[in-house]
Parts: structure tokens; sequence; C-alpha cells
């Protein structure tokens, strides 16, 4: 909301970007008269990617559901494989239309009253219409969960609440189950507001306050071949080609390895939302800022394992965007200096817990880059 909000004002104040932006408006109004079409010639039906954890069908402790991308789905599920113990269903619901039919257009549907009140509010913020499938999409979840609850006891489980589809989930399921829960995460940080909020009396609670955690097993990590390897978590920034910003803090943090002659490996990685021309011309980039430098040892990675994986083989993280895994590095005793160059980026609160570990260190010049790279290292 924020955001097309901002793009609107902006657009407001410019003549070019005026253009663009109602020519864009105009095709998402389009969009929305189709789908009213949609709706009225299709039937919409919710499809259920059921887990079970530690459970069948019929036995089971707690279920759960969610709305979101498979992938985050499975990486849920496995999550709560592996922290519990209790007997568990795990669902994940997706919105299909089917069942074309002429006859439809003349059946009452809730569908129809859904997509009345988005044309309503798409006209009080236009600047809304490109969301205008979440907006059903949530509307369709809420109306689906307030009857499935009243059959079988569940409760709403989200990660991240990024999506209207989770805050719609978990706002049903706070009003007519009277709980609603959340897996533990490192939450933003950076923001003066709680991202979990949704401006509920009630509050979500942690699935920790709920399930017990196992025992788990340390996995240990192979170790670099080199004495010194340091892990580089470059900037989120995905879509357009690189910013100035990254630009820059590149050629301060690679200079500085070069002054105080840092020897050993360095991993640069990327983001898996970059895209893939991108993350390569950035590499190019990088690359040519080394002055073949045969002392470091560069590798550029993109779509593999997460930044975790790779700051547990280091010895220093430097990341040059905020990130909500710097609790999870700090949490393994690795350092971690946070580049945020002239406070281009967020700046951490000083209420946040990674001001309580000694190996964390925010700088914002290149003179201070360089002195948190030799006390570190």
């Amino acid at each position: 909301w924020i955001r097309s909000y901002v793009g609107y004002k902006l657009a407001s104040k410019n003549v070019i970007f005026g253009l663009f932006y109602y020519l864009t408006l105009l095709n998402n109004y389009f969009l929305l008269i189709f789908l009213l079409l949609k709706v009225k010639f299709f039937r919409t039906k919710i499809i259920t990617n059921e887990t079970k954890i530690n459970s069948n069908k019929d036995n089971y402790q707690y279920k759960f559901v969610s709305f979101q991308k498979k992938s985050r789905f499975h990486d849920n599920a496995r999550y709560l494989k592996d922290s519990f113990d209790e007997s568990i269903i795990y669902n994940n619901l997706k919105i299909y239309f089917t069942n074309f039919s002429l006859f439809n257009i003349f059946r009452k549907s809730k569908n129809q009253i859904f997509i009345n009140k988005i044309i309503k509010y798409c006209l009080i913020y236009p600047f809304m219409t490109r969301h205008f499938m979440k907006m059903f999409q949530a509307l369709y979840v809420y109306d689906y969960f307030s009857k499935i609850i009243l059959k079988e006891k569940c409760y709403s489980l989200t990660k991240e609440i990024y999506s209207m589809e989770s805050r719609s989930l978990s706002i049903a399921s706070l009003e007519f189950a009277k709980s609603a829960y959340v897996i533990e995460h490192n939450k933003f940080e950076a923001l003066p507001y709680d991202m979990y909020s949704l401006n509920m009396p009630i509050k979500q609670k942690n699935l920790n306050s709920l399930l017990n955690k196992k025992n788990k097993v340390k996995i240990k990590y192979q170790k670099s071949n080199y004495k010194k390897n340091i892990v580089i978590q470059a900037s989120d920034i995905c879509g357009s080609t690189i910013s100035s910003y990254e630009f820059n803090t590149y050629k301060d943090i690679i200079e500085c390895l070069q002054e105080i002659e840092y020897k050993g490996e360095v991993t640069f990685k990327y983001h898996p939302a970059n895209i893939k021309f991108f993350v390569f011309l950035k590499t190019l980039i990088c690359k040519n800022f080394l002055n073949n430098n045969k002392d470091i040892n560069f590798k550029f990675i993109h779509k593999t394992k997460n930044i975790e994986f790779y700051a547990l083989q280091s010895n220093l993280v430097i990341s040059i965007d905020y990130s909500t895994s710097f609790l999870n590095i700090l949490g393994n005793s690795i350092p971690l200096v946070y580049f945020n160059r002239n406070f281009d980026r967020q700046i951490i609160n000083n209420s946040s817990r990674v001001y309580s570990y000694e190996k964390f260190k925010m700088v914002s010049l290149r003179k201070e880059l360089k002195i948190a790279l030799t006390n570190l290292l």
C-alpha cells in the first residue's frame, strides 16, 4: 500500500512518469474487468496441498493452514518435521477457477460480492488496482477459513506476513479459532513497527509456545581449504541492473581487502531473487575491481543454498544491506560487518538484539570498514 501510494504521488508530479503510470493503471482496470468476467463464467475452487508430519490423516494433535507459494510451504513443512515431535497436519491452500458454464452468469455468488468490494476500493485508491487479484484471493480465503473452522479445529500458520492472503488467513484464524501462529523467525528489526502486527487486540502466538522443540543435532560443515574465508552478502535488490549503491560498496570492500593485504577466499552470495543476467553483470564488475589480484580467490554464488550455509563456513560475513539472517549468523559466533555505506540503507534501531553481540559492527564510511576488517580478521 505504501509503495503503491508513493508511486502514485511521484507520478502526479512528473509528466513522463504520469503518462506511464496512467497507462499501467488503465491496463490494471482492464485486467480487473477480465477477472469480473472470469468470476461470472467460472466456478472458484480451493485446492489443498496436504502434508502429514508424524501423523496419519485420522490421528493428529494439531492442524495448521497456510496460503503461500509452494517453495515456502515445503520449507515450513521441513521445519515442522525437523523441529517438533507432535503429530501435525499441515495444509496449503490454492485457488483455482474451474467448471466453465454460461449458466454461472445467472447464479448469485459471493465472488461477485468480493469483486464489487474490490472495484469500490480501487475507485477510492486507484494505485491499489495492480493488487486486485491478491485482494480477491484474500477475501476468498477469509470466507473459506471461516467455514472450515466450524467443521475442524485448525489454525493459521505463517513465517512471514507479506501477502494479503496470509494476513487475511491470520485474521480469520484469530477471529474464528481464537488463535493464530507464527514460526520463529528473525524479524526485520530496522522497521519502526512490528511486522507481524494485524491491528487486532488479539496477538498471534509463537509456535514454540504450543509445540515442544526437538533437541537438534548440530550439523558439521566442511571448512574451506583456505585459512580465511569471507562471505559477502550482496544486496537483495533484484530486477534492475546494478545500482550506484551496489557499485560503490563492492568497490570499497574489494579495495579495503587489497589495502589490508587480505589473503584468502571471498564468496559473493547473491539473493536468489536477483535476475541471472544482472548477477552476471555484477560479477564482471567485481572481477574488474580485482586488478588481477592473485592473493584473493573470488567465488560468485547465486541460486544454491542460503546465506547461513555459507556463513557457517566463513571467518567473517560482510553485508551491504539489512537482512533477517543477521541473528542466525551472529548466533553461530560468526563476526558480521554491516557496511551501510553513507547510511543509505536501513539503520538498525538501538534496541535491536544484534547489538548484544560483540562481533557485530555497523559502519558507514570506507575508513571504518577498513578498521573493522583489520580488527576482525
